[in-house]
Formats: structure tokens, C-alpha cells, sequence
């Protein structure tokens, strides 16, 4: 298991005692083990928290980046794989979950400020540090990720808006979207209801991802597109991305007593009526 603040792969015997495997430092988040019997980590790069020691808004202190660890079981030994994708940093690296060929998709969170939050991917990975792909941009908060019995479908759960996403898999590290009633959009607001033998899957990735559903945030239709080659992998084949959605309709703004007032030119508001 991983120690998200403590910074710290740790194996938990059946006992109930604890040994700390490795120290990854950051923030491990997610792991899993790989075909080579080695534990790689998502490792979001660490949590501001507060006083309690609950995660809030900001940076932590020294925070540089996000990264995907490798973890050598009997000795302990800890390597960086990826940091980035094509030139773009990795933020908060979350889940992982592997195929059956070996590959790994994983999602990054990202980090979320006071005032700014980071829009992030879904990535598709091998374990031998050989070859990253983006394979889904942008989408905001992708949480829990995983794959439908003979790595057919993938699933992502997204936090703030309390959805399920889903892709075909035509191939081994390659994405299409799902056609049929719902399209890509499985589960949560604006989704039609799934059928029972999705289920299973569906649950088992939204459970990694706590609602905090938007009723008035209408879901986005991803479309898929080609992107250019990872800078240094070239021959390999383009990925998947989805393109930037148009911006949905705002929310009522709140009034914080802060306004900038408007300029003299502007047309004056109307006046409400007088109570009697």
C-alpha cells in the first residue's frame, strides 16, 4: 500500500504488521503491481496540508512535478520513469491500472490552487520507460481509471463532476469512442443508465473518485484525434486526444463585495421596483 503523506510504499502483512518497502518521497497515490513483478507508482508529488494533516489547496513545499516510480520489491530500489509527455510536465499523477500486454494507463490529476487549477490527461504507458503517450486532452480531474474483462473498454472517474467516462480499445495502447446509447459518457449527470454487465467496472472506478456532482455542468462529448509523435519516440504510432470542448455556460457568478465598479460609459443596471 502507499502512504500518500508519509511518503512511503509499506507492505502489511497478514499479521496486521507494517515494514515500509521503500521511500518514494512526494506523494504516492496510486500503485500497481507490473508484469515484472515490480510495484509502479503514481506519484502526485506531494500535498500541501494543513495543520490536522488534511490535504487543501496550494503547492507543497519543493514541489517541482509529478512522476511514475518503479519499485523494486526485495531491495527497495526506487526509479523515476516519466516526468513528462511530449515536453509537458506530469502534475499530480493519480491511478494506474495494467493490461494484459504489460502497458499501463494512468491519470493525472493535476494540482488545484486557490485561484488556478490544472487541466490535465489520461496517459497510456510502458513499463521498461520506452514509450508515453497522451491519449485523452483535456479533461479536468480524472480520478479512478480501469479496464473492462479482456481490456475492451476504459473506464475514468472525474471528481468534481462526479462522472464515468468510457473508450473503446481497438488495440493495446489506442482509444475509439464508444458508440451506442450514451456514448462515451457511462455514468453520472447528463448519462443514460448502463447496462448491468458494465457495472462491476464502472463502480469499482467511480468508488476512487468521491461525487461532487455539478447539476448545472452539462457533460462534454470527447472526440478523438490524432496528436504529434513523443518528442524522441519517433516511428512510434500518434495517440488519442480528445479536442478542447467549448465552454459551457457559466455559473451565476457570487457576489463577494469586491466587484470592480463598471465604467462611467456603461449603460446604467434598472432600478427594482419600490416597495409599498
Amino acid at each position: 500500500m502507499v502512504e500518500i503523506s508519509r511518503g512511503t510504499l509499506t507492505r502489511v502483512r497478514p499479521n496486521g504488521t507494517k515494514e515500509v518497502v521503500a521511500e518514494t518521497g512526494g506523494g504516492p497515490n496510486g500503485a500497481a503491481i507490473g508484469p515484472d513483478g515490480k510495484v509502479y507508482i503514481c506519484n502526485n508529488g506531494g500535498l500541501k496540508l494543513t495543520q490536522d494533516g488534511s490535504p487543501t489547496e496550494g503547492l507543497p513545499p519543493g514541489y517541482t512535478s509529478g512522476c511514475i516510480q518503479r519499485v523494486d520489491l526485495a531491495s527497495g530500489k526506487v526509479e523515476v520513469l516519466y516526468t513528462e509527455c511530449n515536453g509537458h510536465p506530469l502534475r499530480g499523477p493519480n491511478d494506474i491500472v495494467f493490461d494484459s500486454t504489460g502497458g499501463f494507463w494512468f491519470t493525472d490529476f493535476g494540482k488545484v490552487q486557490e485561484r488556478q487549477k490544472d487541466r490535465t490527461a489520461i496517459y497510456y504507458a510502458k513499463p521498461d520507460g520506452s514509450l508515453i503517450k497522451e491519449m485523452i486532452f483535456p479533461i479536468d480531474g480524472p480520478n479512478g481509471i480501469g479496464l473492462a474483462p479482456g481490456d475492451t473498454r476504459l473506464y475514468a472517474a472525474q471528481t468534481f463532476e462526479g462522472r464515468v467516462w468510457q473508450w473503446d480499445i481497438p488495440r493495446p495502447g489506442e482509444l475509439s469512442r464508444t458508440q451506442g446509447e450514451g456514448g462515451p459518457l457511462l455514468a453520472g449527470p447528463g448519462a443514460a443508465p448502463y447496462d448491468t454487465d458494465e457495472t462491476a467496472a464502472a463502480d469499482t472506478v467511480a468508488e476512487s473518485a468521491p461525487v461532487q456532482a455539478n447539476q448545472n455542468v452539462p457533460p462534454v462529448e470527447p472526440r478523438a484525434v490524432e496528436r504529434p509523435a513523443v518528442a524522441g519516440l519517433e516511428g512510434q504510432a500518434p495517440s488519442l486526444s480528445l479536442v478542447r470542448p467549448q465552454t459551457p455556460s457559466p455559473l451565476p457568478a457570487r457576489n463577494t463585495g469586491n466587484e470592480t465598479p463598471a465604467p462611467a460609459s456603461a449603460a446604467p443596471l434598472p432600478r427594482p421596483p419600490k416597495r409599498r
